[in-house]
């Protein structure tokens, strides 16, 4: 394999109460090396302890990691029939009409393909949770000038610590438990597999320690949600289960555990590949603390690497400008043009202040990979691939702004390469989406194929979305 160079990363992951962990390391290399690890408060606690860790302190040169562990989260196995990646992907979205407890057009959901045997039918994982949630913790380090290049399922982070600390079995499950709640994952074959969340109700004793009937109560929802990945799978129960997070200090829960499974419990002990030098500052024991921290460290490590994670991340958008296989300098440049578009695209279609702000913001995000481009020569290069093409973004909106009625706020506008264009709104009247914008699209000579993906009720207004595509594709006429 190639040499990877180093990267800096921080995690972040907002608890219940009002405070953050933050792990940071550097991934990428032979392995996770970490060199700080911290509870931090929130703005209005942080002024009543002004004296601990500030998120200021922690590196501003390096990727930003959210943890979400939202218990509107979502993570399911589903069977689809096996067909080519965008008819799956169509096919999961209606699925997800059913599955989720809040409308799909409100969440952030992502899909992989698992084995499927070599039969018609395809097996997908799919993990979901809400827009609002992850919006708000991004919201919150904004103000912190802190901006997450990604964003994690911590089931999936707690599958990837399985597999990197447990012992060389096909099926391993971790349970990390924590003040308020425990979250069990199961990972089989390396990959994610299941995922359950348990209420911990159950008073402790007066000295603040869990009492045994505290730990009988976890006990038998954890028996009850092995029989159920067995239920939902068919396949084997896990062969070895480990422990994060305050359930290591709790006395006698691995051992009463291990004899309700009836199959090996142990604690999960830090995996070799990630390393904790003594000049680290580590604010407790790592997985005790950190679990699923260090699990989305390890996750961007194998990502840096060119390897499979455990499951795929909920959003990786900055991501994917280092991942284009072409010159730097280049994309560079491609990418600061696109985004520059952004308000134009806001002007023409009556976005809101608030999409202004947030366009401008991500403008500013993309200043990092203009730092370095000095050099005239790039900028003429750009303009002579712009000029051998034969449509320009621009002439792409052109037809699309005049197709929309005005009462339609555009809130998202992506077009593909193959010229497919996928538009989402508000607006104060569904037929003003269903049946004014189809009609105009339809008499359009360079729009094609217009459809009305549906409607949901927002506070005042109605969020929509609608398909369409470019006749000719973006390249030609």
């Amino acid at each position: 394999m190639q040499t990877v160079k180093n990267r800096r990363v921080l995690v972040l992951e907002r608890t219940s109460g009002k405070e953050w962990k933050a792990v940071e390391a550097e991934v990428g290399g032979d392995r996770v090396t970490v060199s700080r690890a911290e509870i931090l408060k929130s703005a209005d606690e942080a002024s009543a302890a002004s004296s601990g860790p500030d998120f200021a302190e922690f590196a501003n040169n390096g990727d930003v990691v959210l943890v979400s562990s939202s218990d509107t989260a979502v993570c399911r196995s589903i069977e689809v029939p096996d067909a080519s990646s965008d008819e799956m992907r169509r096919m999961v979205a209606l699925r997800l009409e059913t599955e989720l407890p809040y409308p799909v057009a409100e969440s952030t959901w992502v899909w992989e393909r698992q084995d499927n045997g070599g039969t018609d039918a395809g097996t997908v994982l799919v993990i979901a949770t809400r827009n609002a949630e992850i919006e708000e913790a991004e919201g919150e380090l904004r103000a912190k000038k802190k901006r997450c290049t990604s964003v994690e399922f911590d089931g999936t982070c707690l599958a990837e610590l399985a597999v990197a600390c447990g012992p060389a079995v096909d099926t391993v499950a971790l349970v990390s438990v924590g003040a308020k709640r425990a979250t069990l994952a199961i990972a089989h074959a390396g990959k994610l597999r299941y995922v359950r969340r348990i209420s911990l109700d159950m008073a402790p004793t007066g000295d603040g320690r869990p009492d045994a009937t505290w730990v009988s109560g976890l006990v038998n929802e954890l028996d009850q949600s092995l029989y159920d990945y067995l239920l939902r799978t068919g396949g084997d129960g896990p062969e070895r289960v480990l422990v994060a997070g305050e359930g290591m200090g709790v006395e006698g829960f691995v051992d009463a555990l291990g004899a309700r499974l009836k199959r090996p419990v142990e604690q999960a002990a830090l995996p070799e590949i990630v390393h904790v030098p003594e000049s680290a500052t580590v604010g407790g024991e790592l997985l005790e603390r950190y679990p699923e921290c260090v699990g989305a460290l390890i996750a961007a490590h194998h990502r840096l690497r060119g390897e499979r994670a455990a499951a795929p991340a909920l959003r990786r958008q900055a991501r994917r400008f280092r991942e284009v296989n072409l010159r730097n300098k280049r994309v560079a440049l491609i990418c600061a043009n696109a985004l520059l578009l952004v308000e134009l695209i806001a002007a023409a279609f009556g976005v809101r202040a608030a999409q202004m702000s947030a366009a401008k913001r991500t403008i500013e995000d993309s200043r990092p990979l203009l730092q370095d481009l000095t050099s005239v020569e790039d900028e003429v290069d750009i303009l002579q691939y712009e000029s051998r093409r034969q449509r320009s973004i621009l002439d792409a909106l052109i037809p699309i702004t005049e197709a929309l009625p005005g009462g339609i706020k555009v809130e998202i506008l992506k077009i593909t390469a193959k010229g497919e264009v996928t538009i989402a709104g508000k607006t104060k009247s569904v037929e003003e989406a269903s049946d004014k914008a189809i009609s105009a699209m339809r008499a359009s000579k360079l729009l094609a194929n217009p459809s009305f993906r549906g409607a949901t009720r927002g506070e005042k207004e109605f969020n929509f979305q609608i398909t369409c595509e470019l006749r000719g594709g973006l390249g030609g006429r």
